[in-house]
C-alpha cells in the first residue's frame, strides 16, 4: 500500500449517531491514500496487520517479496540487507573517500611549520587523525602544535610526499608540503591542539590526535586556501632531533 498513514479518533459511531467503543459494532478504519483512492489497512481474521507480497512466509525470495529499505543518494531504492539467518547486515566501514600520508624529516633550525596539509578547491577535506613522533639523542621537552591557517604559506623549502588513497579507485585533490626550511607562515586561524612532548635521550615519543570519535566534526578544510599545519613553535632543536608524522583525512 502506498500513501501516508492517516489516523482517525479511536471511537466508533453507531447507526443512531451515538459514540460506541465496541469495534465489533462500529470499527474505526485506518488507512492511507495513493493520491487518488483511499484504502484501509488490511488485517487477517485475528486482527493482525497484513503486508502484501508475492512470497509467502519462509518461501523463496523469488517473485515480489515485501522489502523494507530506503532511497540512496543516487535516487534509487535499496532494500535492507540480511544474512542467511535473516539477521540485519550492518557494515561499520566508512564510505567516504579516505587518504593517508606520512613521512620522516629533520626539522629546520628553530622550526615553525614542518608539515602543511592544504585543502582543495573542489572538495571538502576533513582531517580525522594526526600522529607526530619525535626522536632525539638528547633529552628535552618539545612543543608540538596543530595550527589552522586561512591563507597559504609562502617560501621555504618543501617536498610533496605522495598521498595514498585507502581505495585505489579514489583520487585525492588535497596536497601536502613537508618543509626542510621554514616557510613564511600564512594567517593563523588559531591553534587546534598543543602538547609538551617529553623526550628521553635516544628514545622516541608519540602524540596522537583523533577527531570525530565523540560525535564531533573533524578539522575541516573547505577551500584550497585552508591549511592544517604541524608546527614546532620555533624552539631550538634537541641534538639529533628527527620527526615522523602521519595524517589521515577524507574528502567529500
Amino acid at each position: 500500500m502506498a500513501g501516508i498513514l492517516q489516523a482517525t479518533p479511536v471511537q466508533g459511531i453507531t447507526n443512531s449517531g451515538q459514540p460506541l467503543n465496541n469495534p465489533a459494532v462500529a470499527p474505526v478504519p485506518i488507512g492511507g491514500t495513493n493520491g487518488t483512492n483511499v484504502y484501509n489497512i488490511l488485517c487477517d481474521t485475528s486482527g493482525r496487520l497484513l503486508i502484501a507480497g508475492a512470497a509467502s512466509s519462509s518461501a523463496s525470495a523469488a517473485g515480489a517479496p515485501v522489502q523494507v529499505g530506503g532511497v540512496g543518494a543516487d535516487g534509487n531504492a535499496y532494500a535492507l540487507r540480511v544474512d542467511s539467518n535473516g539477521q540485519l547486515s550492518v557494515n561499520s566501514e566508512g564510505q567516504k573517500k579516505t587518504f593517508s600520508v606520512g613521512g620522516v624529516l629533520t626539522p629546520a633550525a628553530a622550526a615553525t611549520d614542518i608539515v602543511a596539509l592544504i585543502g582543495s578547491s573542489t572538495k571538502k577535506v576533513r582531517v580525522t587523525r594526526v600522529e607526530v613522533t619525535i626522536a632525539a639523542t638528547a633529552a628535552g621537552i618539545i612543543d608540538v602544535l596543530l595550527i589552522k591557517r586561512s591563507t597559504a604559506n609562502t617560501g621555504g623549502t618543501s617536498t610533496n610526499p605522495t598521498i595514498v588513497p585507502h581505495d585505489a579507485t579514489d583520487t585525492v585533490t588535497a596536497t601536502l608540503n613537508q618543509y626542510s626550511a621554514n616557510p613564511t607562515a600564512g594567517t593563523a586561524v588559531g591553534t587546534v591542539r598543543a602538547a609538551k612532548v617529553g623526550i628521553v635521550a635516544n628514545t622516541t615519543a608519540t602524540r596522537v590526535w583523533t577527531f570525530t570519535e565523540r560525535n564531533t566534526k573533524g578539522i575541516v578544510l573547505p577551500a584550497a586556501t585552508d591549511l592544517l599545519c604541524i608546527n614546532l613553535n620555533g624552539a631550538t632543536l634537541l641534538a639529533g632531533e628527527v620527526c615522523g608524522y602521519s595524517i589521515e583525512f577524507t574528502e567529500e
